[in-house]
């Protein structure tokens, strides 16, 4: 692999507004008796998931990962025991094909159960009253404003029951019913919202943060320029074929392990991941046409879960990839506490200045006062003014506290599967 690209503008991928207009004819079909069987044998099998990275492949470049959370956060609104949703967050810089991507996901869901576009502060809420439970709607390119993370927040902790809020346009006030089960997906650059809630927002959403490297990047780029795709129609077939199934008869979930399953002391303010997880286990098992879930389901869910960016503590956001490229490299410079120098730290990485102040501070802070990066995220760092009195000179220096050194308390879950029982540490 080559190092990480400079962000480039993607072309877009045209061909897929063609086969949303094809799948938008097969919602609720009469299907044949020979589509019917292909589709119960897939299903009894347990090989949906495959079948729909396979089908995936031909409509999208990589990005595997992206279409399972897309379907597991999907098929967890139609599991009756299923605590909390599964909302996603999928950020990086602009140009990678995020929307592509998270677009080609959701055209192999039912075309009556998806809703993308670009809203505004209340445009969503004027057209949810219509969505069926268990919608999933995607704000593409979106980051919320103060009080539209506000309502947002509330939407989401009340997921499993139908809720009404209550607006004013122009004089009168208007009563707004949200149904069940909406689940959130949010593409965006620049964090989940503009202001600083202390991370109130992001622990509400699994985070997925999209990087390419050169090969990647060509990779879809030659994708994107081929002039023939291949016939997926009787894929299509077959899958909606199989969606209806799930979604016309909502199922308990089982987890015979679960009393087994351990949480060490030190994570227990991690609740709201633990919940996650467990949904992200039944999601699996669902899809694989079981009701109860075995080791397999367990493993499964442990791959996927690596791809997320876990929250830090309950007000921390989880840490970029940037972020960590250049948390690690202090942790390198520093030698056990030594102050460092910013303009070493940039010259010893592999990245623009802009990037690495982004990692610093966030887009839109100061080093005084950051708005996201590491000096909002990591206590016992703080960037320092420093002028040498011989030389005349001025420079950033990073302080770091005994805080930093203890870095495994920023890692994420560790995932264990014994010989006897399951740990979750």
């Amino acid at each position: 692999m080559g190092n990480n690209s400079s962000p480039v503008d993607l072309p877009k991928a045209t061909e897929l507004e063609a086969l949303d207009q094809q799948i938008a004819t097969r919602d609720a079909p009469r299907f044949s008796p020979q589509i019917q069987k292909e589709a119960n044998d897939i299903y009894s099998s347990g090989k949906f998931p495959e079948y729909l990275v396979e089908t995936f492949n031909k409509i999208w470049c990589h990005d595997s990962h992206i279409l399972k959370w897309v379907v597991i956060a999907f098929v967890n609104g139609f599991i009756k025991n299923s605590d909390v949703g599964l909302h996603l967050y999928v950020s990086g810089s602009s140009g990678l094909g995020k929307s592509e991507s998270v677009k080609a996901a959701l055209r192999l869901l039912p075309r009556t159960y998806r809703l993308f576009g670009q809203f505004s502060r209340k445009g969503f809420l004027y057209k949810a009253g219509s969505l069926s439970p268990g919608t999933i709607v995607l704000h593409d390119d979106h980051q919320f404003d103060e009080e539209e993370a506000g309502l947002y927040r509330a939407i989401i902790a009340g997921w499993k029951d139908r809720s009404t809020y209550y607006s004013v346009d122009k004089t009168a006030s208007k009563e707004i019913s949200v149904p069940e089960r909406i689940t959130q997906i949010i593409t965006s650059v620049d964090g989940l919202s503009t202001d600083d809630s202390e991370g109130q927002n992001e622990s509400r959403f699994i985070t997925i943060e999209i990087s390419r490297s050169d090969e990647t990047m060509q990779d879809i780029i030659k994708f994107i320029k081929c002039q023939t795709r291949p016939d997926i129609q009787n894929n299509l077939d077959i899958i909606t074929c199989i969606w209806q199934k799930i979604t016309d008869c909502w199922q308990t979930i089982e987890i015979p392990y679960i009393d087994e399953i351990l949480v060490e002391r030190n994570a227990l303010y991690k609740i709201r991941e633990f919940k996650k997880f467990l949904c992200l286990i039944r999601s699996i098992a669902l899809l694989r046409g079981r009701t109860s879930a075995n080791y397999n389901d367990f493993k499964e869910a442990q791959e996927l879960w690596a791809y997320i960016l876990v929250m830090i503590d309950n007000e921390i956001p989880g840490l970029t990839k940037n972020e960590s490229i250049v948390l690690n490299k202090i942790r390198e410079l520093s030698d056990g506490g030594k102050r460092v120098e910013l303009s070493n730290l940039k010259q010893s990485l592999n990245m623009t200045q802009t990037s690495v102040y982004r990692a610093l501070r966030g887009r839109s802070g100061t080093f005084q006062q950051p708005h996201g990066g590491l000096c909002a995220k990591i206590r016992g760092l703080q960037i320092e003014q420093r002028y040498d009195r011989d030389s005349g000179e001025s420079d950033q220096v990073i302080a770091i506290s005994n805080v930093l050194t203890a870095i495994g308390m920023y890692a994420p879950y560790i995932l264990e599967y014994g010989e006897n029982n399951v740990g979750l540490r």
